[in-house]
């Protein structure tokens, strides 16, 4: 989804919907994945204007995009997660009935978590590990996804990121990272330091959003093929994920 909304922020002409219907589609599937992705779907609030006829027609067509990914949104929490988020019948963990009657406590709670857990959950977990059980032992496979990273904040980006870009990506990335930090209340004794159970894996599509606005002015490789380069860097990111699947749980 991620990639279908940058396409169509910089894309030229007027939006088609195949473009919406894409990310629609994307959007919903995304929502059955993990609680507390669905503020990614607000990226496509950059799409601009001159994409759309009318004025009227943009905010039309957004809502279109946004409404549906946020009423499944609604709806499962309602059908499915109320019982685990709400921690109904264990009463020695954190619900989110706590977190409104104490917010004070839960912003500590959340600031101790950022600060004890950023490096293995935005750095060190989408190196060398995704979760408790996906270890990557091999440090081939650490070193490859090092380098893919690293290449690719060098690129030259021929679409220069606005201000209202980085501002909209570093608040979609803050509120996701607290929506999942919620999602895992359920399973957070009361009093602990941190929110427990996360995962890096849990992550992966938030740091898109800070990945996409790291810009270093002054080392840039110009790819002359961006198609091949791009292919290698897929390829070598996908090595080293079979690796890691086949260490992991057949070796």
């Amino acid at each position: 989804m991620f990639t279908q909304i940058i396409r169509a922020i910089y894309s030229k002409g007027l939006i088609k919907n195949s473009e919406k219907v894409k990310i629609i589609i994307i959007s919903i599937l995304l929502s059955f994945c993990k609680l507390g992705y669905f503020p990614i779907i607000f990226l496509c609030l950059l799409i601009p204007k001159e994409r759309f006829a009318t004025e009227k027609n943009e905010y039309i067509n957004k809502a279109i995009i946004i409404l549906p990914m946020i009423l499944l949104f609604i709806l499962l929490y309602i059908t499915t997660w109320h019982t685990s988020i709400n921690n109904i019948g264990n009463p020695n963990n954190y619900s989110i009935y706590n977190l409104f009657s104490n917010p004070k406590d839960f912003i500590l709670l959340y600031i101790n978590t950022f600060r004890k857990r950023w490096f293995y959950l935005y750095v060190q977990g989408l190196i060398d590990s995704f979760g408790y059980s996906t270890k990557l032992n091999s440090t081939m496979s650490a070193y490859l996804i090092i380098m893919c990273y690293t290449l690719l904040l060098f690129v030259n980006n021929k679409n220069k990121n606005t201000v209202k870009y980085n501002i909209v990506s570093i608040l979609i990335f803050l509120f996701t990272s607290i929506i999942i930090f919620t999602s895992m209340l359920g399973g957070t004794g009361l009093g602990s330091e941190h929110v427990m159970g996360l995962q890096a894996r849990y992550f992966v599509s938030v740091e898109l959003f800070i990945l996409s606005i790291v810009d270093i002015p002054f080392m840039k490789l110009n790819i002359n093929n961006e198609n091949i380069f791009y292919g290698v860097i897929l390829i070598l990111i996908n090595l080293a994920t079979i690796i890691t699947i086949i260490e992991g749980f057949y070796v």
